[in-house]
């Protein structure tokens, strides 16, 4: 078994051999304890969980800004730069 850590609560993460030869850097999971999602980033030693940013840009100015999780959670965005609310739209 590897195990990793969450950014976030420092929940120990385990993951089996075969876990590691399927994950991709990038991919997100969701830490079982406090249900932040982290990107995986692979290393030669296994894996890093950090924080994932959940990133979006302004319909109306075209300016980017980091979603908080009130905003993911009602899927209702205020942008900071213009003020403009606009719905989140997920693609999958």
């Amino acid at each position: 078994m590897h195990q990793a850590y969450c950014e976030a609560c420092g929940e120990e993460l385990l993951f089996t051999d075969q876990d590691l030869k399927e994950f991709q850097d990038g991919d997100i999971i969701t830490c079982d304890c406090c249900h932040t999602d982290l990107e995986i980033v692979k290393t030669d030693d296994g894996l890093e969980l950090h924080r994932h940013v959940w990133m979006t840009t302004c319909p109306k100015c075209s300016g980017e800004f980091e979603l908080t999780d009130e905003m993911l959670n009602k899927s209702l965005a205020q942008c900071p730069h213009c003020q403009y609310r606009f719905a989140l739209e997920w693609d999958e």
